[in-house]
């Protein structure tokens, strides 16, 4: 009976894998489908993928005595909810290790040149990245948008603010 049990364990782990595999393959290569990866643990599909793959530090990345840091952020924000996502990736690009490190970000309030210029340098990578499924419908949409007049262009950009703002506060 405990010998079915484990069994059991054993194909149901197999299948979650599988399903984790195909899932976060196909997140990178555009595909949109949500799935619930209820009770998976993360951490151990993730390092049994790197394995897979081949990634030359995954054997470090198994050991047990390994256990997650939380850094100390100094841009920690509390008013800017919309750019997380570029603070996230700013981080990844500049964590070294350390458990105090420098961003590059000055405090909240006085952000948002260098925003700005991150968001923008973050967008740029993505958009032309070369496993971007959609790189060249987006650079023809950039051609058209930037053939309409100033006018046009300022009224879409109110209104596309308007429309996050909206968001947010629908979420809130």
């Amino acid at each position: 009976m405990e010998k079915e049990a484990k069994e059991k364990e054993k194909e149901k782990d197999k299948n979650r894998y599988s399903l984790f595999k195909k899932y976060f393959v196909d997140w990178f290569n555009g595909d949109e489908e949500k799935i619930k990866l209820k009770d998976v643990d993360m951490k151990k599909y993730f390092l049994r993928y790197l394995h897979e793959i081949n990634y030359p530090r995954c054997h470090a990345l198994q050991d047990p005595n390994i256990k997650p840091q939380i850094p100390h952020l100094i841009c920690k924000t509390k008013d800017n909810k919309i750019d997380c996502g570029v603070f996230v990736m700013r981080y990844m690009e500049t964590y070294m290790g350390e458990t105090k490190y420098k961003t590059g970000f000055p405090k909240e309030g006085t952000q948002d040149a260098l925003l700005d210029w991150v968001r923008t340098k973050y967008a740029y990578a993505l958009i032309n990245s070369e496993i971007n499924l959609m790189k060249d419908d987006i650079m023809e949409l950039a051609h058209e948008y930037n053939k309409q007049n100033k006018e046009k262009r300022e009224s879409d950009q109110r209104k596309a603010c308007a429309e996050i703002h909206k968001r947010l506060k629908d979420c809130h």
